[in-house]
């Protein structure tokens, strides 16, 4: 009988669910309203404002300079900025980097960020023992994330000696081992080989996918963004200048003149 009612209580929430969902739109993880980050009279994000849905992976593309970096430094906390940054219904602009990765926000570098004279198990552990606060089984998260990212067998190797696919995915490791809510990529397949992006392709998919994560990806190659996003912004000296699903976004006259070099006359 108490499985009975535990039953009608699950099936109960799950139709709750539902109908927020449809009734009230998709659930926002990240809402970004009228940021701004200048560097003296330099403006690198101008009143920028999106949301991302939880459970997408959004995609950020645009020229050099856009400000795609400086707005994934200014949400991890690294930078400060001016506006407002709502991540999981709170505002985190202004919390320093430690007190937004603790509430979910997790982040990789273009450049592999690793102690490169230090194992890459150590390293990974490293990103386990800084997210997570007074986590327990750390060990078994740390060989679980390892696995997951198809780094096992590796783990006492010094991170100096491992190759670039390797470094991209002990950062990687480090990162998921805090166990975020949302994941910031930046430029992860930068340097590496076709095979290589592929391999990646495929595993943020399963991030994704299995892990329910909610990924942002700044990407150069718009092949790669529209294979891989459910949606996708581009930037512009700091502003936005087109949203929306990548086949669309691909196709707007603003990015072909910006981002692709067309002009229309």
């Amino acid at each position: 009988m108490l499985r009975e009612e535990e039953d009608k209580s699950a099936i109960a929430y799950l139709i709750f669910l539902l109908h927020v969902k449809f009734e009230k739109g998709p659930l926002m993880i990240l809402q970004v309203r009228g940021l701004n980050r200048c560097f003296g009279q330099l403006a690198a994000i101008k009143d920028l404002s999106f949301e991302v849905e939880g459970g997408e992976i959004f995609g950020i593309a645009g020229p050099n300079g856009a400000g795609k970096t400086t707005l994934f430094n200014v949400i991890s906390g690294t930078l400060r900025g001016s506006g407002e940054i709502i991540f999981d219904g709170v505002n985190i602009n202004g919390l320093r980097a430690d007190q937004i990765c603790h509430k979910g926000v997790a982040r990789t570098f273009q450049v592999p960020q690793l102690f490169s004279s230090m194992s890459m198990f150590e390293n990974v552990r490293v990103g386990a023992h800084f997210g997570v606060v007074g986590g327990r089984n750390e060990r078994k998260n740390i060989s679980e994330v390892i696995n997951f990212v198809g780094l096992e067998g590796k783990e006492k190797a010094a991170c100096a000696t491992l190759n670039t696919l390797d470094q991209k995915a002990t950062m990687l490791a480090a990162a998921l081992a805090t166990k975020p809510k949302l994941l910031l990529l930046d430029e992860p397949m930068a340097g590496l080989s076709p095979f290589a992006i592929r391999q990646f392709l495929t595993l943020f998919q399963r991030i994704n996918n299995e892990l329910g994560i909610t990924l942002i990806i700044i990407e150069h190659r718009m092949r790669v963004l529209t294979e891989l996003c459910h949606r996708l912004m581009v930037l512009h000296n700091g502003q936005k200048i087109s949203i929306g699903p990548p086949k669309e976004v691909v196709g707007d006259k603003r990015v072909m003149e910006v981002y692709l070099g067309v002009s229309h006359a």
